[in-house]
Parts: structure tokens; C-alpha cells; sequence
């Protein structure tokens, strides 16, 4: 008797650690992923060489099949400047860019875009766990790297 009882406990928590792990992979967060419909919304920004700051406003990374629409802050040191530019942020629009997903540890998934006509932005590496927490690396030609922290969220209606 002690050894069924001892056997259907044993069943009963290989089932329900089963289901949990289902059940996790399955976020909101990764069916937007999945969907290659989302937004990346920047909460904070670390420079690579500085301080962290809380990001003011709403600075984003929009992802679609058909394009990346960023525009996100910039702080850090510049190799080469731009002439008859002002805006220091990384802000552009690409049609033409690769983009690929896998799945990272601990239940995440590393997205990786290099846009083709994205300007000076080289590489985008993101990743993006299961309660849609995500991390953003930029990685620029003739700029530092900056890292960013934010949440990955739908990208919204946009107003008629």
C-alpha cells in the first residue's frame, strides 16, 4: 500500500512539473515574439563607458516582418560625427535587414537584427524572457555600444 501511494505521488509531481513547464513557455512576450509583431520599450540605458539612467519618455524598438522602426536615446562617445546632422539618437527606419531567434537559457530567446540600411547601427541583440522583461545591445560602426532594459509589449493602434 505505502508503495502505491509513494508511486502515484511520484507520478503526480512528474505531471505537474510537466504542465508547468508547458505552460511558461507560452508567455505573452514570446507569442509577440513569435508573431514578429512588438514593440521593445527602453525603461533604462547603460553606456559603455558611464552611468545607468532611467529612460524619460517613450523610446522604442518596433519589430514587424516588414520593417524596424527604432528610436531609441543615445549617450556615449561618438568616433565620428555626423555632419549636418543634430540628432544623436539612434533613430531610423529599415526595410532591408536579417533577422533571426533562438531560444536562450533559462526559458529567454536571443533575437539577433542586423539592419542593412539602418545607418550607423551595426547589430541589434536582444533578449527577451518569459514575463516579458527584455535586454537590447546596440552595437553601432562609429559609435560605443550601449545596452538597454526595458519590456516587450504590442505595438499599439495607431490613432485615425
Amino acid at each position: 500500500m505505502k508503495r502505491l501511494l509513494f508511486l502515484l505521488n511520484g507520478l503526480l509531481c512528474i505531471l505537474s512539473c510537466t504542465s508547468q513547464k508547458q505552460g511558461k513557455g507560452s508567455s505573452s512576450a514570446f507569442v509577440l515574439v513569435d508573431s514578429q509583431r512588438y514593440q521593445f520599450v527602453a525603461r533604462q540605458m547603460q553606456p559603455q563607458s558611464g552611468r545607468s539612467q532611467i529612460v524619460n519618455g517613450t523610446y522604442f524598438l518596433q519589430v514587424t516582418k516588414e520593417e524596424i522602426i527604432s528610436d531609441l536615446p543615445y549617450i556615449g562617445r561618438a568616433f565620428s560625427a555626423p555632419i549636418g546632422n543634430n540628432d544623436s539618437g539612434l533613430r531610423f527606419t529599415a526595410k532591408d535587414f536579417d533577422y533571426s531567434v533562438k531560444e536562450g537559457k533559462k526559458e529567454s530567446k536571443e533575437i539577433t537584427i542586423r539592419p542593412r540600411d539602418g545607418g550607423d547601427t551595426r547589430e541589434m541583440n536582444m533578449t527577451i524572457f518569459s514575463n516579458g522583461s527584455a535586454d537590447l545591445r546596440v552595437t553601432s560602426n562609429n559609435r560605443q555600444a550601449i545596452s538597454f532594459t526595458g519590456e516587450i509589449t504590442a505595438i499599439p493602434k495607431k490613432k485615425q
